[in-house]
């Protein structure tokens, strides 16, 4: 998964695409505070000011237009800093929450000849998606520092980031920020994406449903049978055959008997689940919430790791989503919330063609809507697993 981003500056106005969302413009487009020193600076600035109005001595008055000067100066310098400014990173294609991911950030200067100083990326605060739904989770990084960009070139660095939740996070959730060249006064821009990026989804934390797995998994066992083919237990020993590899010897067997044999295997057989989800999440405290959701996906995947033909079930609504090329079983933004969707049904098929549906699924599961009534599930099934509560 990889993004282009720069800062925020005025768009173009084109005509709205028929059934696309409105997008209100921003109202800052660059955000400034003044630092510490930047406060001290601006009480001697006003006392210089108040006491050149009283006094009328024109020595106070020129070094409070010198004061203000530097500060107008040090406002225009930051701002050209900031200009022209792209963000370059690469994400994996599966993000889960709770996990550090190393991200390699590049940032390119494209301004032709002045080069940039003081350079910080940080992560920024998520806007919210609407008074009634929940706000968007930030992503969490240490801040990467670049003193010296110079013109036309790129410069790198690895930093860790972090998704402490699972959903959706703004691809412009990174902001880029300067105190050069005094220090008095931080400014910093928002990212905008390119039309072509997508918002990250992040997947439920896997590690911490991975003891309820290994238990699981443990009282159900692996199912055998009693015939040849690939496997783990030994089958039987026989005498070699051609076609056999020399993987397949069994030389101490092969030494008592003067002859070579060779080992065979039992065939295990495919597993076959049916896992429903269905929780009634406005029962429960977040936390719980939370470990069932994670209890699933790792269940999910440690089936798919083994080769097992998943059916999956799920009950419970999910949030607007803007992915539906991708994804077009979520509802769109600006769906009816009203009218309950049907549950989500993935037929028989094997774990991993289907993981990635379902961790999204998971993802954005919202639980402040009662879950669906179970719909009646096909037989043929070796395990039937029922997360309900």
């Amino acid at each position: 998964m990889s993004a282009t981003f720069s800062p925020v500056k005025p768009q173009p106005s084109s005509p709205p695409l028929p059934g696309a969302p409105r997008r209100r413009p921003r109202r800052r487009q660059l955000g400034f505070h003044f630092s510490r020193g930047g406060w001290v600076y601006m009480s001697g600035l006003l006392l210089l000011i108040a006491a050149a109005m009283n006094t009328g001595n024109n020595l106070l008055f020129l070094l409070a237009a010198s004061m203000l000067a530097a500060l107008l100066v040090s406002g225009f310098v930051s701002s050209l800093v900031l200009s022209n400014i792209s963000l370059h990173f690469r994400l994996p294609g599966q993000v889960f929450a709770g996990r550090n991911i190393p991200v390699r950030l590049e940032l390119e200067n494209e301004k032709r000849f002045m080069p940039s100083f003081a350079l910080m990326v940080e992560a920024a605060r998520g806007p919210k998606r609407g008074k009634a739904a929940q706000p968007v989770a930030s992503l969490e990084m240490p801040p990467a520092y670049f003193p010296y960009l110079p013109a036309r070139r790129r410069a790198g660095l690895t930093v860790s980031i972090r998704f402490p939740h699972r959903g959706l996070y703004d691809v412009t959730g990174l902001s880029l920020g300067t105190s050069f060249p005094f220090g008095l006064i931080r400014k910093w821009r928002r990212f905008f994406a390119e039309a072509h990026d997508q918002p990250i989804l992040a997947y439920p934390d896997l590690e911490q449903g991975r003891q309820w797995v290994e238990s699981w998994l443990a009282m159900e066992g692996r199912q055998e049978l009693y015939q040849p083919g690939p496997g783990h237990d030994l089958y039987r020993i026989r005498q070699h055959q051609p076609g056999d590899t020399a993987r397949q010897v069994h030389w101490k067997a092969s030494a008592k008997a003067g002859e070579l044999r060779v080992r065979e295997f039992s065939r295990e057989q495919q597993p076959r689940a049916r896992v429903v989800f269905a929780v009634a999440g406005e029962r429960l405290p977040p936390e719980r919430r939370e470990a069932l959701l994670s209890d699933c996906a790792a269940l999910l995947w440690e089936l798919a790791e083994r080769g097992a033909v998943v059916e999956f079930v799920g009950c419970n609504w999910t949030e607007p989503m803007a992915l539906r090329p991708r994804f077009p079983f979520f509802p769109a933004p600006g769906a009816d919330r009203h009218k309950p969707p049907p549950p989500l049904h993935l037929p028989p098929a094997a774990g991993n063609q289907q993981l990635d549906l379902v961790l999204a699924y998971l993802a954005l599961v919202d639980f402040r809507y009662p879950p669906l009534p179970i719909p009646q599930g096909a037989g043929g099934v070796d395990h039937l697993v029922l997360i309900q509560e």
